[in-house]
């Protein structure tokens, strides 16, 4: 059997980490992926980043289930929602750090109940809320590991250790994250899921729950 994740994400890099990540949680599944946001093709039109997921759980959150069932036969099985924990000072989710997961959960409630005008998250979607970044996924792969003055899932920093170390570049201010070089990143990270959950809280808790929601999806 074929699932078919559907994923709603900030940026193009985010994809590629949360689909190595799916892949490795299940690896005797496979997945068809259909990236949902950002829409690529409306760069100018469509705003991309933390304020394009909430234009789009704004505008589909009412009819998620028919916008999954979509063409007869080409169905959506999952629905994956992604985004940073280092936005939330921007609606009021922030809290202390550590613990991760009191920002994260403030965030979730504000995407669920906020963004999708839901009061619970449906059984088909799962969210990816990183703390701060998917980038400390990636940071915590790295060998040798990261040794910073501030735990990584509270770093805000932590996209510019992959400049550090050469992996990426800096240009205008901004760390570049072409597929190229961010791919074999996402695929490392994959392949040391085990150290990256022991690390960082919030991929713990995506693998837990994306594996039990594929589970159903088997199971049915």
């Amino acid at each position: 059997m074929t699932i078919r994740v559907g994923i709603v994400a900030e940026g193009p890099s985010d994809w590629l980490a949360l689909e190595e990540l799916m892949k490795a949680i299940h690896p005797d599944i496979d997945f068809d992926f259909v990236h949902l946001r950002p829409d690529m093709t409306l760069v100018s039109q469509s705003p991309h980043g933390w304020k394009g997921v909430r234009a789009w759980c704004q505008q589909e959150g009412a009819r998620l289930e028919a916008l999954l069932s979509g063409v007869p036969g080409f169905p959506i099985h999952l629905l994956v929602i992604h985004v940073d924990c280092s936005m939330a000072h921007n609606v009021s989710a922030l809290h202390p750090c550590p613990p991760a997961r009191d920002t994260a959960d403030a965030l979730r409630k504000v995407l669920v109940q906020d963004w999708l005008s839901l009061p619970t998250l449906p059984g088909f979607a799962v969210l990816a809320t990183p703390s701060r970044t998917t980038d400390a996924w990636i940071v915590a792969a790295l060998d040798p590991p990261y040794d910073g003055n501030v735990l990584l899932e509270c770093d805000d920093d932590a996209e510019r250790e992959l400049v550090r170390r050469r992996f990426l570049r800096l240009r205008n201010g901004e760390v570049k994250k072409p597929a190229a070089r961010y791919l074999p990143l996402a695929e490392s990270m994959a392949q040391a899921l085990d150290h990256v959950c022991d690390v960082c809280t919030e991929a713990a808790r995506f693998r837990e729950e994306f594996a039990a929601a594929s589970r159903s999806i088997v199971e049915t």
